[in-house]
């Protein structure tokens, strides 16, 4: 994935409802689950309501969608360390030459190879 790709999935997470969502609880009478998230104006009143119905598990789907803005925030975090690793490695691998381990690493951080990296045979 590419860096333009991640920045639009971090577009998206700052865009949407930025409070704890949580899992309201079921509809009385009704096979519904309730997500809620927000409350901007104070008024005791969540800004956002998403029901969950009609699947196997709305129970597991409704903690799937509650938990879906923190998860690919923490998993955001966690690609830009992992590269932020590589990189480091990188710099590491070019210090000592390692050209063919180099051009592999940039080509997995989705960068061009140099003349370097490539292998003389």
């Amino acid at each position: 994935m590419n860096e333009q790709a991640l920045q639009m999935i971090r577009e998206r997470v700052s865009k949407a409802t930025a409070s704890h969502w949580f899992v309201g609880g079921k509809k009385p009478n009704e096979e519904v689950m309730v997500v809620l998230a927000g409350d901007y104006a104070l008024e005791g009143e969540p800004d956002l309501v998403v029901e969950v119905w009609g699947s196997e598990d709305i129970i597991a789907d409704a903690l799937f969608i509650a938990h879906a803005p923190a998860d690919v925030k923490s998993l955001l975090d966690e690609v830009e360390q992992l590269r932020g690793a590589m990189r480091l490695a990188l710099k590491d691998l070019n210090n000592f030459a390692y050209d063919f381990a180099a051009g592999t690493l940039r080509e997995a951080l989705g960068e061009e190879t140099t003349s370097q990296d490539v292998v003389q045979t």
